[in-house]
């Protein structure tokens, strides 16, 4: 059903490349499948009534990604991340995010590990519809101003988002609900 919602076209549709380009363009933009093609059985003949060919080869659903680096910010930085994305959840195309991230600087004024941790849902298919569901949870703690008196900014989040593809190119997104 995740294919049938993607693609530009249904039975009984005049079937042109435009549409048939378009489909590719968002079965791929889903960031599920390794490969897209459509294409028609009978190819190059005068036959009106066509039968349509889709093949999708399907990528691996999890990625882990970790990362550090150093920088010369405030005397030296350390930093580093750590995040894990499962895509395709049951086969439905939900994706589920998450990420934890931590800095320390080596600041004889600031001892601290700031850190910042969040967790991502995206449910493709509102209602039925291609527009699209996403909640991002986010906690963090930060050191705001290391000149003075040391200030600890900690940070909850909680938001709801609408986004929907108007063109291929051009994607709205609503910010429904955010509560920090």
């Amino acid at each position: 059903y995740v294919i049938l919602r993607e693609i530009d076209f249904s039975i009984g549709d005049t079937l042109t490349p435009e549409k048939i380009d378009e489909s590719v363009i968002r079965l791929q933009k889903l960031g599920i499948f390794s490969r897209a093609e459509i294409r028609t059985v009978e190819e190059g003949t005068n036959i009106s009534q066509r039968t349509v060919v889709i093949k999708v080869g399907e990528r691996d659903p999890g990625l882990f990604n970790m990362g550090a680096g150093v920088t010369d910010e405030n005397d030296l930085t350390y930093r580093g991340f750590i995040g894990f994305n499962y895509s395709n959840l049951g086969g439905t195309a939900r994706v589920f995010t998450s990420r934890a991230e931590v800095k320390y600087a080596r600041d004889p004024n600031i001892s601290f590990l700031e850190h910042k941790v969040s967790a991502g849902y995206l449910e493709p298919f509102l209602f039925s519809s291609r527009t699209r569901g996403r909640l991002n949870l986010t906690r963090s703690v930060d050191v705001q101003d290391a000149s003075g008196p040391i200030i600890l900014l900690e940070s909850n989040e909680i938001q709801l988002l609408l986004e929907r593809d108007l063109t291929r190119h051009l994607k709205f997104t609503w910010r429904l609900w955010n509560f920090e």
